[in-house]
């Protein structure tokens, strides 16, 4: 199906070579998962099987079709289904409805095999209800899920995803995963590349990538298993493999849950259900009342009555794709402008501020910050950023220091991988020294390590008195760092809770629509035989010291 050879991709104009001289075979039916860390090359290989860049050396073969740069859609369009990592740029269409049926219309088939496939497609994405939403509207996490819905409406032969459940909420993943189990069983190939080592463990093969360079090539459990492997290559195992060597049973059969004697015979019990068991902080560096926005021809609404955030204060913000997260970020940002209501920064209307003043006490990490790069260097894109706040003593060396691009100030923004344009998106926001950061879905496109590494910068932050506000769908990610929680949906705030609290009570994701995360109900179950959690960790290291099942 897919044959690589001797595969080289050299960035001239970065004096980068992103691969060297890789080299494999994907045979029909297989579940290739490719995993490393970022800047190993993972997004460099897809694009060069999907014929987007060129390559100095090797041959490339795809359904026996040697791949040309240009040469992809011409040759196997409708036979190779693709998801590239930045879900916006893949839109050709004003809305959802076309975005679907331009594929199917490309495809030549009758009329009403269009409408079957197009009804099948949509029923198989829950999308009703967003097909009439402009494409450039929607939040990552949908463009993302019609961008897939579009690959597989043709039914393709392969599907090739490059980090596909970024920005998607735990609902639309399990539906991915499986979907992408089911599309290998009926014979068809699948090439993933994740950031995620337990989504990794789904398929029945895995690639680790470094340094532009294939590592390993065998089964995932065996290698997701072999620490010095994960070390030497920036990974880190499966949480639910962890959980299996510390606890004894797997995470996925609970009537294997067991800690002691006494709780043999006892049963998980939800703690008792509260809207808002979080009054907020005493003295709000942001307040927001009564706060009303509504997109223009759309029936999404943002309705906010009452929300503080405190100084130094880490809250997380969960809730399912589309339900207002993004949009919240950039209404306290200042970007979008509400119809109604107020937010106040440091008791001042939002609007009193000028423009500079504004980015010198709020910075906005971006969900997708493609869209906020200026270039053409990482010096150039900083310092422009620095200037529109008027901090001139910020230094970008420390900025890109503080996330690991330290000695990147010379390189092209266009060459840096996913990973390394999301920590410069967050030098961005640094070099400005805001007095509060928005983060929306910071660990997006981060190997495991950089997203440790993350964690402790923004819990540095946090004690330096900046205060954080993190919007996202990986809960394991929110769990390390918030205090406090607040969930969404459907543009309402429909809880705001202590970080144990939630992380303690499935009831909660249910309630925003959302599947029971494994680790929750876990964390319910010690709950309900009298092990209540104090800190919302879903690390299951951290929760097995805490049970003195190791050092702490």
């Amino acid at each position: 199906m897919i044959r690589v050879e001797n595969l080289t991709v050299r960035y001239d104009n970065a004096g980068i070579e992103a691969l060297s001289n890789v080299s494999f075979q994907i045979k029909p039916a297989e579940y290739v998962a490719i995993i490393g860390p970022n800047g190993s090359g993972k997004s460099t290989l897809i694009k060069a099987v999907c014929g987007l860049i060129g390559f100095q050396e090797g041959r490339i073969c795809v359904l026996g079709k040697n791949i040309a740069p240009g040469r992809f859609a011409e040759d196997l369009f409708g036979k190779i289904g693709v998801v590239l990592q930045e879900p916006e740029g893949q839109f050709l269409m004003r809305d959802v409805r076309h975005e679907i049926s331009h594929v199917l219309q490309n495809l030549g088939l009758h009329f009403k095999e269009q409408d079957h496939r197009f009804r099948e497609i949509v029923q198989l994405f829950d999308l009703t209800k967003v097909l009439d939403h402009k494409t450039d509207q929607l939040s990552g996490g949908l463009m993302q899920i019609v961008n897939l819905a579009c690959a597989l409406a043709s039914d393709p032969l392969i599907l090739i995803l490059d980090e596909p459940t970024t920005f998607i909420d735990l609902r639309y993943r399990e539906i991915i995963l499986a979907h992408l189990t089911r599309f290998a069983d009926s014979g068809k190939t699948v090439v993933h590349v994740t950031q995620f080592p337990d989504e990794a463990l789904v398929a029945g093969r895995l690639f680790v990538l470094n340094n532009g360079r294939l590592v390993h090539d065998g089964k995932p459990r065996e290698a997701l298993g072999d620490i010095k492997l994960l070390e030497e290559n920036r990974l880190i195992q499966p949480y639910r493999l962890t959980f299996e060597k510390l606890f004894g049973f797997p995470l996925s059969e609970k009537e294997k849950w067991n800690l002691t004697q006494e709780s043999q015979s006892a049963t998980p019990g939800p703690a008792q259900l509260s809207l808002n068991m979080n009054p907020g902080p005493t003295r709000p560096a942001i307040s927001i009342r009564e706060l009303k926005f509504s997109y223009k021809d759309s029936a999404f609404k943002i309705d906010i009555e009452n929300l503080d955030l405190g100084k130094g204060e880490i809250v997380g913000v969960v809730g399912p794709s589309g339900c207002g997260k993004t949009t919240l970020a950039l209404l306290i940002a200042g970007l979008y402008k509400p119809e109604s209501g107020s937010i106040f920064i440091d008791d001042v209307p939002l609007g009193k501020y000028g423009v500079s003043e504004l980015h010198r006490k709020i910075a906005l990490v971006w969900q997708l910050p493609e869209l906020t790069f200026i270039g053409p260097t990482v010096k150039d894109d900083l310092e422009f950023g620095r200037q529109s706040s008027g901090a001139p003593g910020v230094s970008i060396a420390d900025s890109l220091g503080r996330v690991g691009l330290g000695g990147f100030e010379k390189r092209i923004v266009d060459t840096l991988s996913g990973g390394e344009k999301r920590k410069l998106s967050i030098a961005s926001a640094l070099v400005s020294k805001p007095h509060y950061i928005i983060f929306d879905e910071p660990e997006a496109f981060l190997d495991p390590f950089s997203e440790n590494e993350l964690v402790g910068l923004i819990r540095s932050l946090s004690d330096e008195g900046i205060g954080i506000l993190i919007a996202g769908h990986d809960l394991h990610f929110i769990a390390e760092l918030a205090k406090r929680v607040v969930g969404m949906r459907n543009g309402r705030i429909i809880f705001d809770l202590s970080a144990p609290d939630f992380f303690s009570n499935e009831t909660y994701v249910r309630n925003m629509g959302m599947p029971p995360e494994p680790m929750i109900s876990f964390r319910q179950f010690l709950r309900g035989v009298g092990i209540p959690l104090p800190f919302g960790s879903l690390n299951p290291e951290r929760i097995a010291a805490f049970l003195n099942l190791v050092k702490a």
